[in-house]
């Protein structure tokens, strides 16, 4: 799961003082991460779905 290490350095990201360099170079890493992952979540959810109609559409 990526959601907790993507927390942690969202966490340790200081919002006191931003650096707006730092910031987006966090972002582009979170995103990029972030949607691989919804990605491979979506497509193994489609996956699992189309296993799981597979039998009703055998007569």
């Amino acid at each position: 799961m990526t959601r907790i290490p993507l927390n942690k350095a969202l966490k340790r990201l200081s919002i006191s003082e931003p650096q707006v360099s730092e910031a987006e170079a966090e972002r582009r890493m979170f995103e990029r991460r972030w949607n691989a992952s919804n990605r491979v979540r979506t497509m193994l959810a489609c996956l699992a779905s189309a296993l799981l109609l597979t039998p009703l559409r055998r007569p």
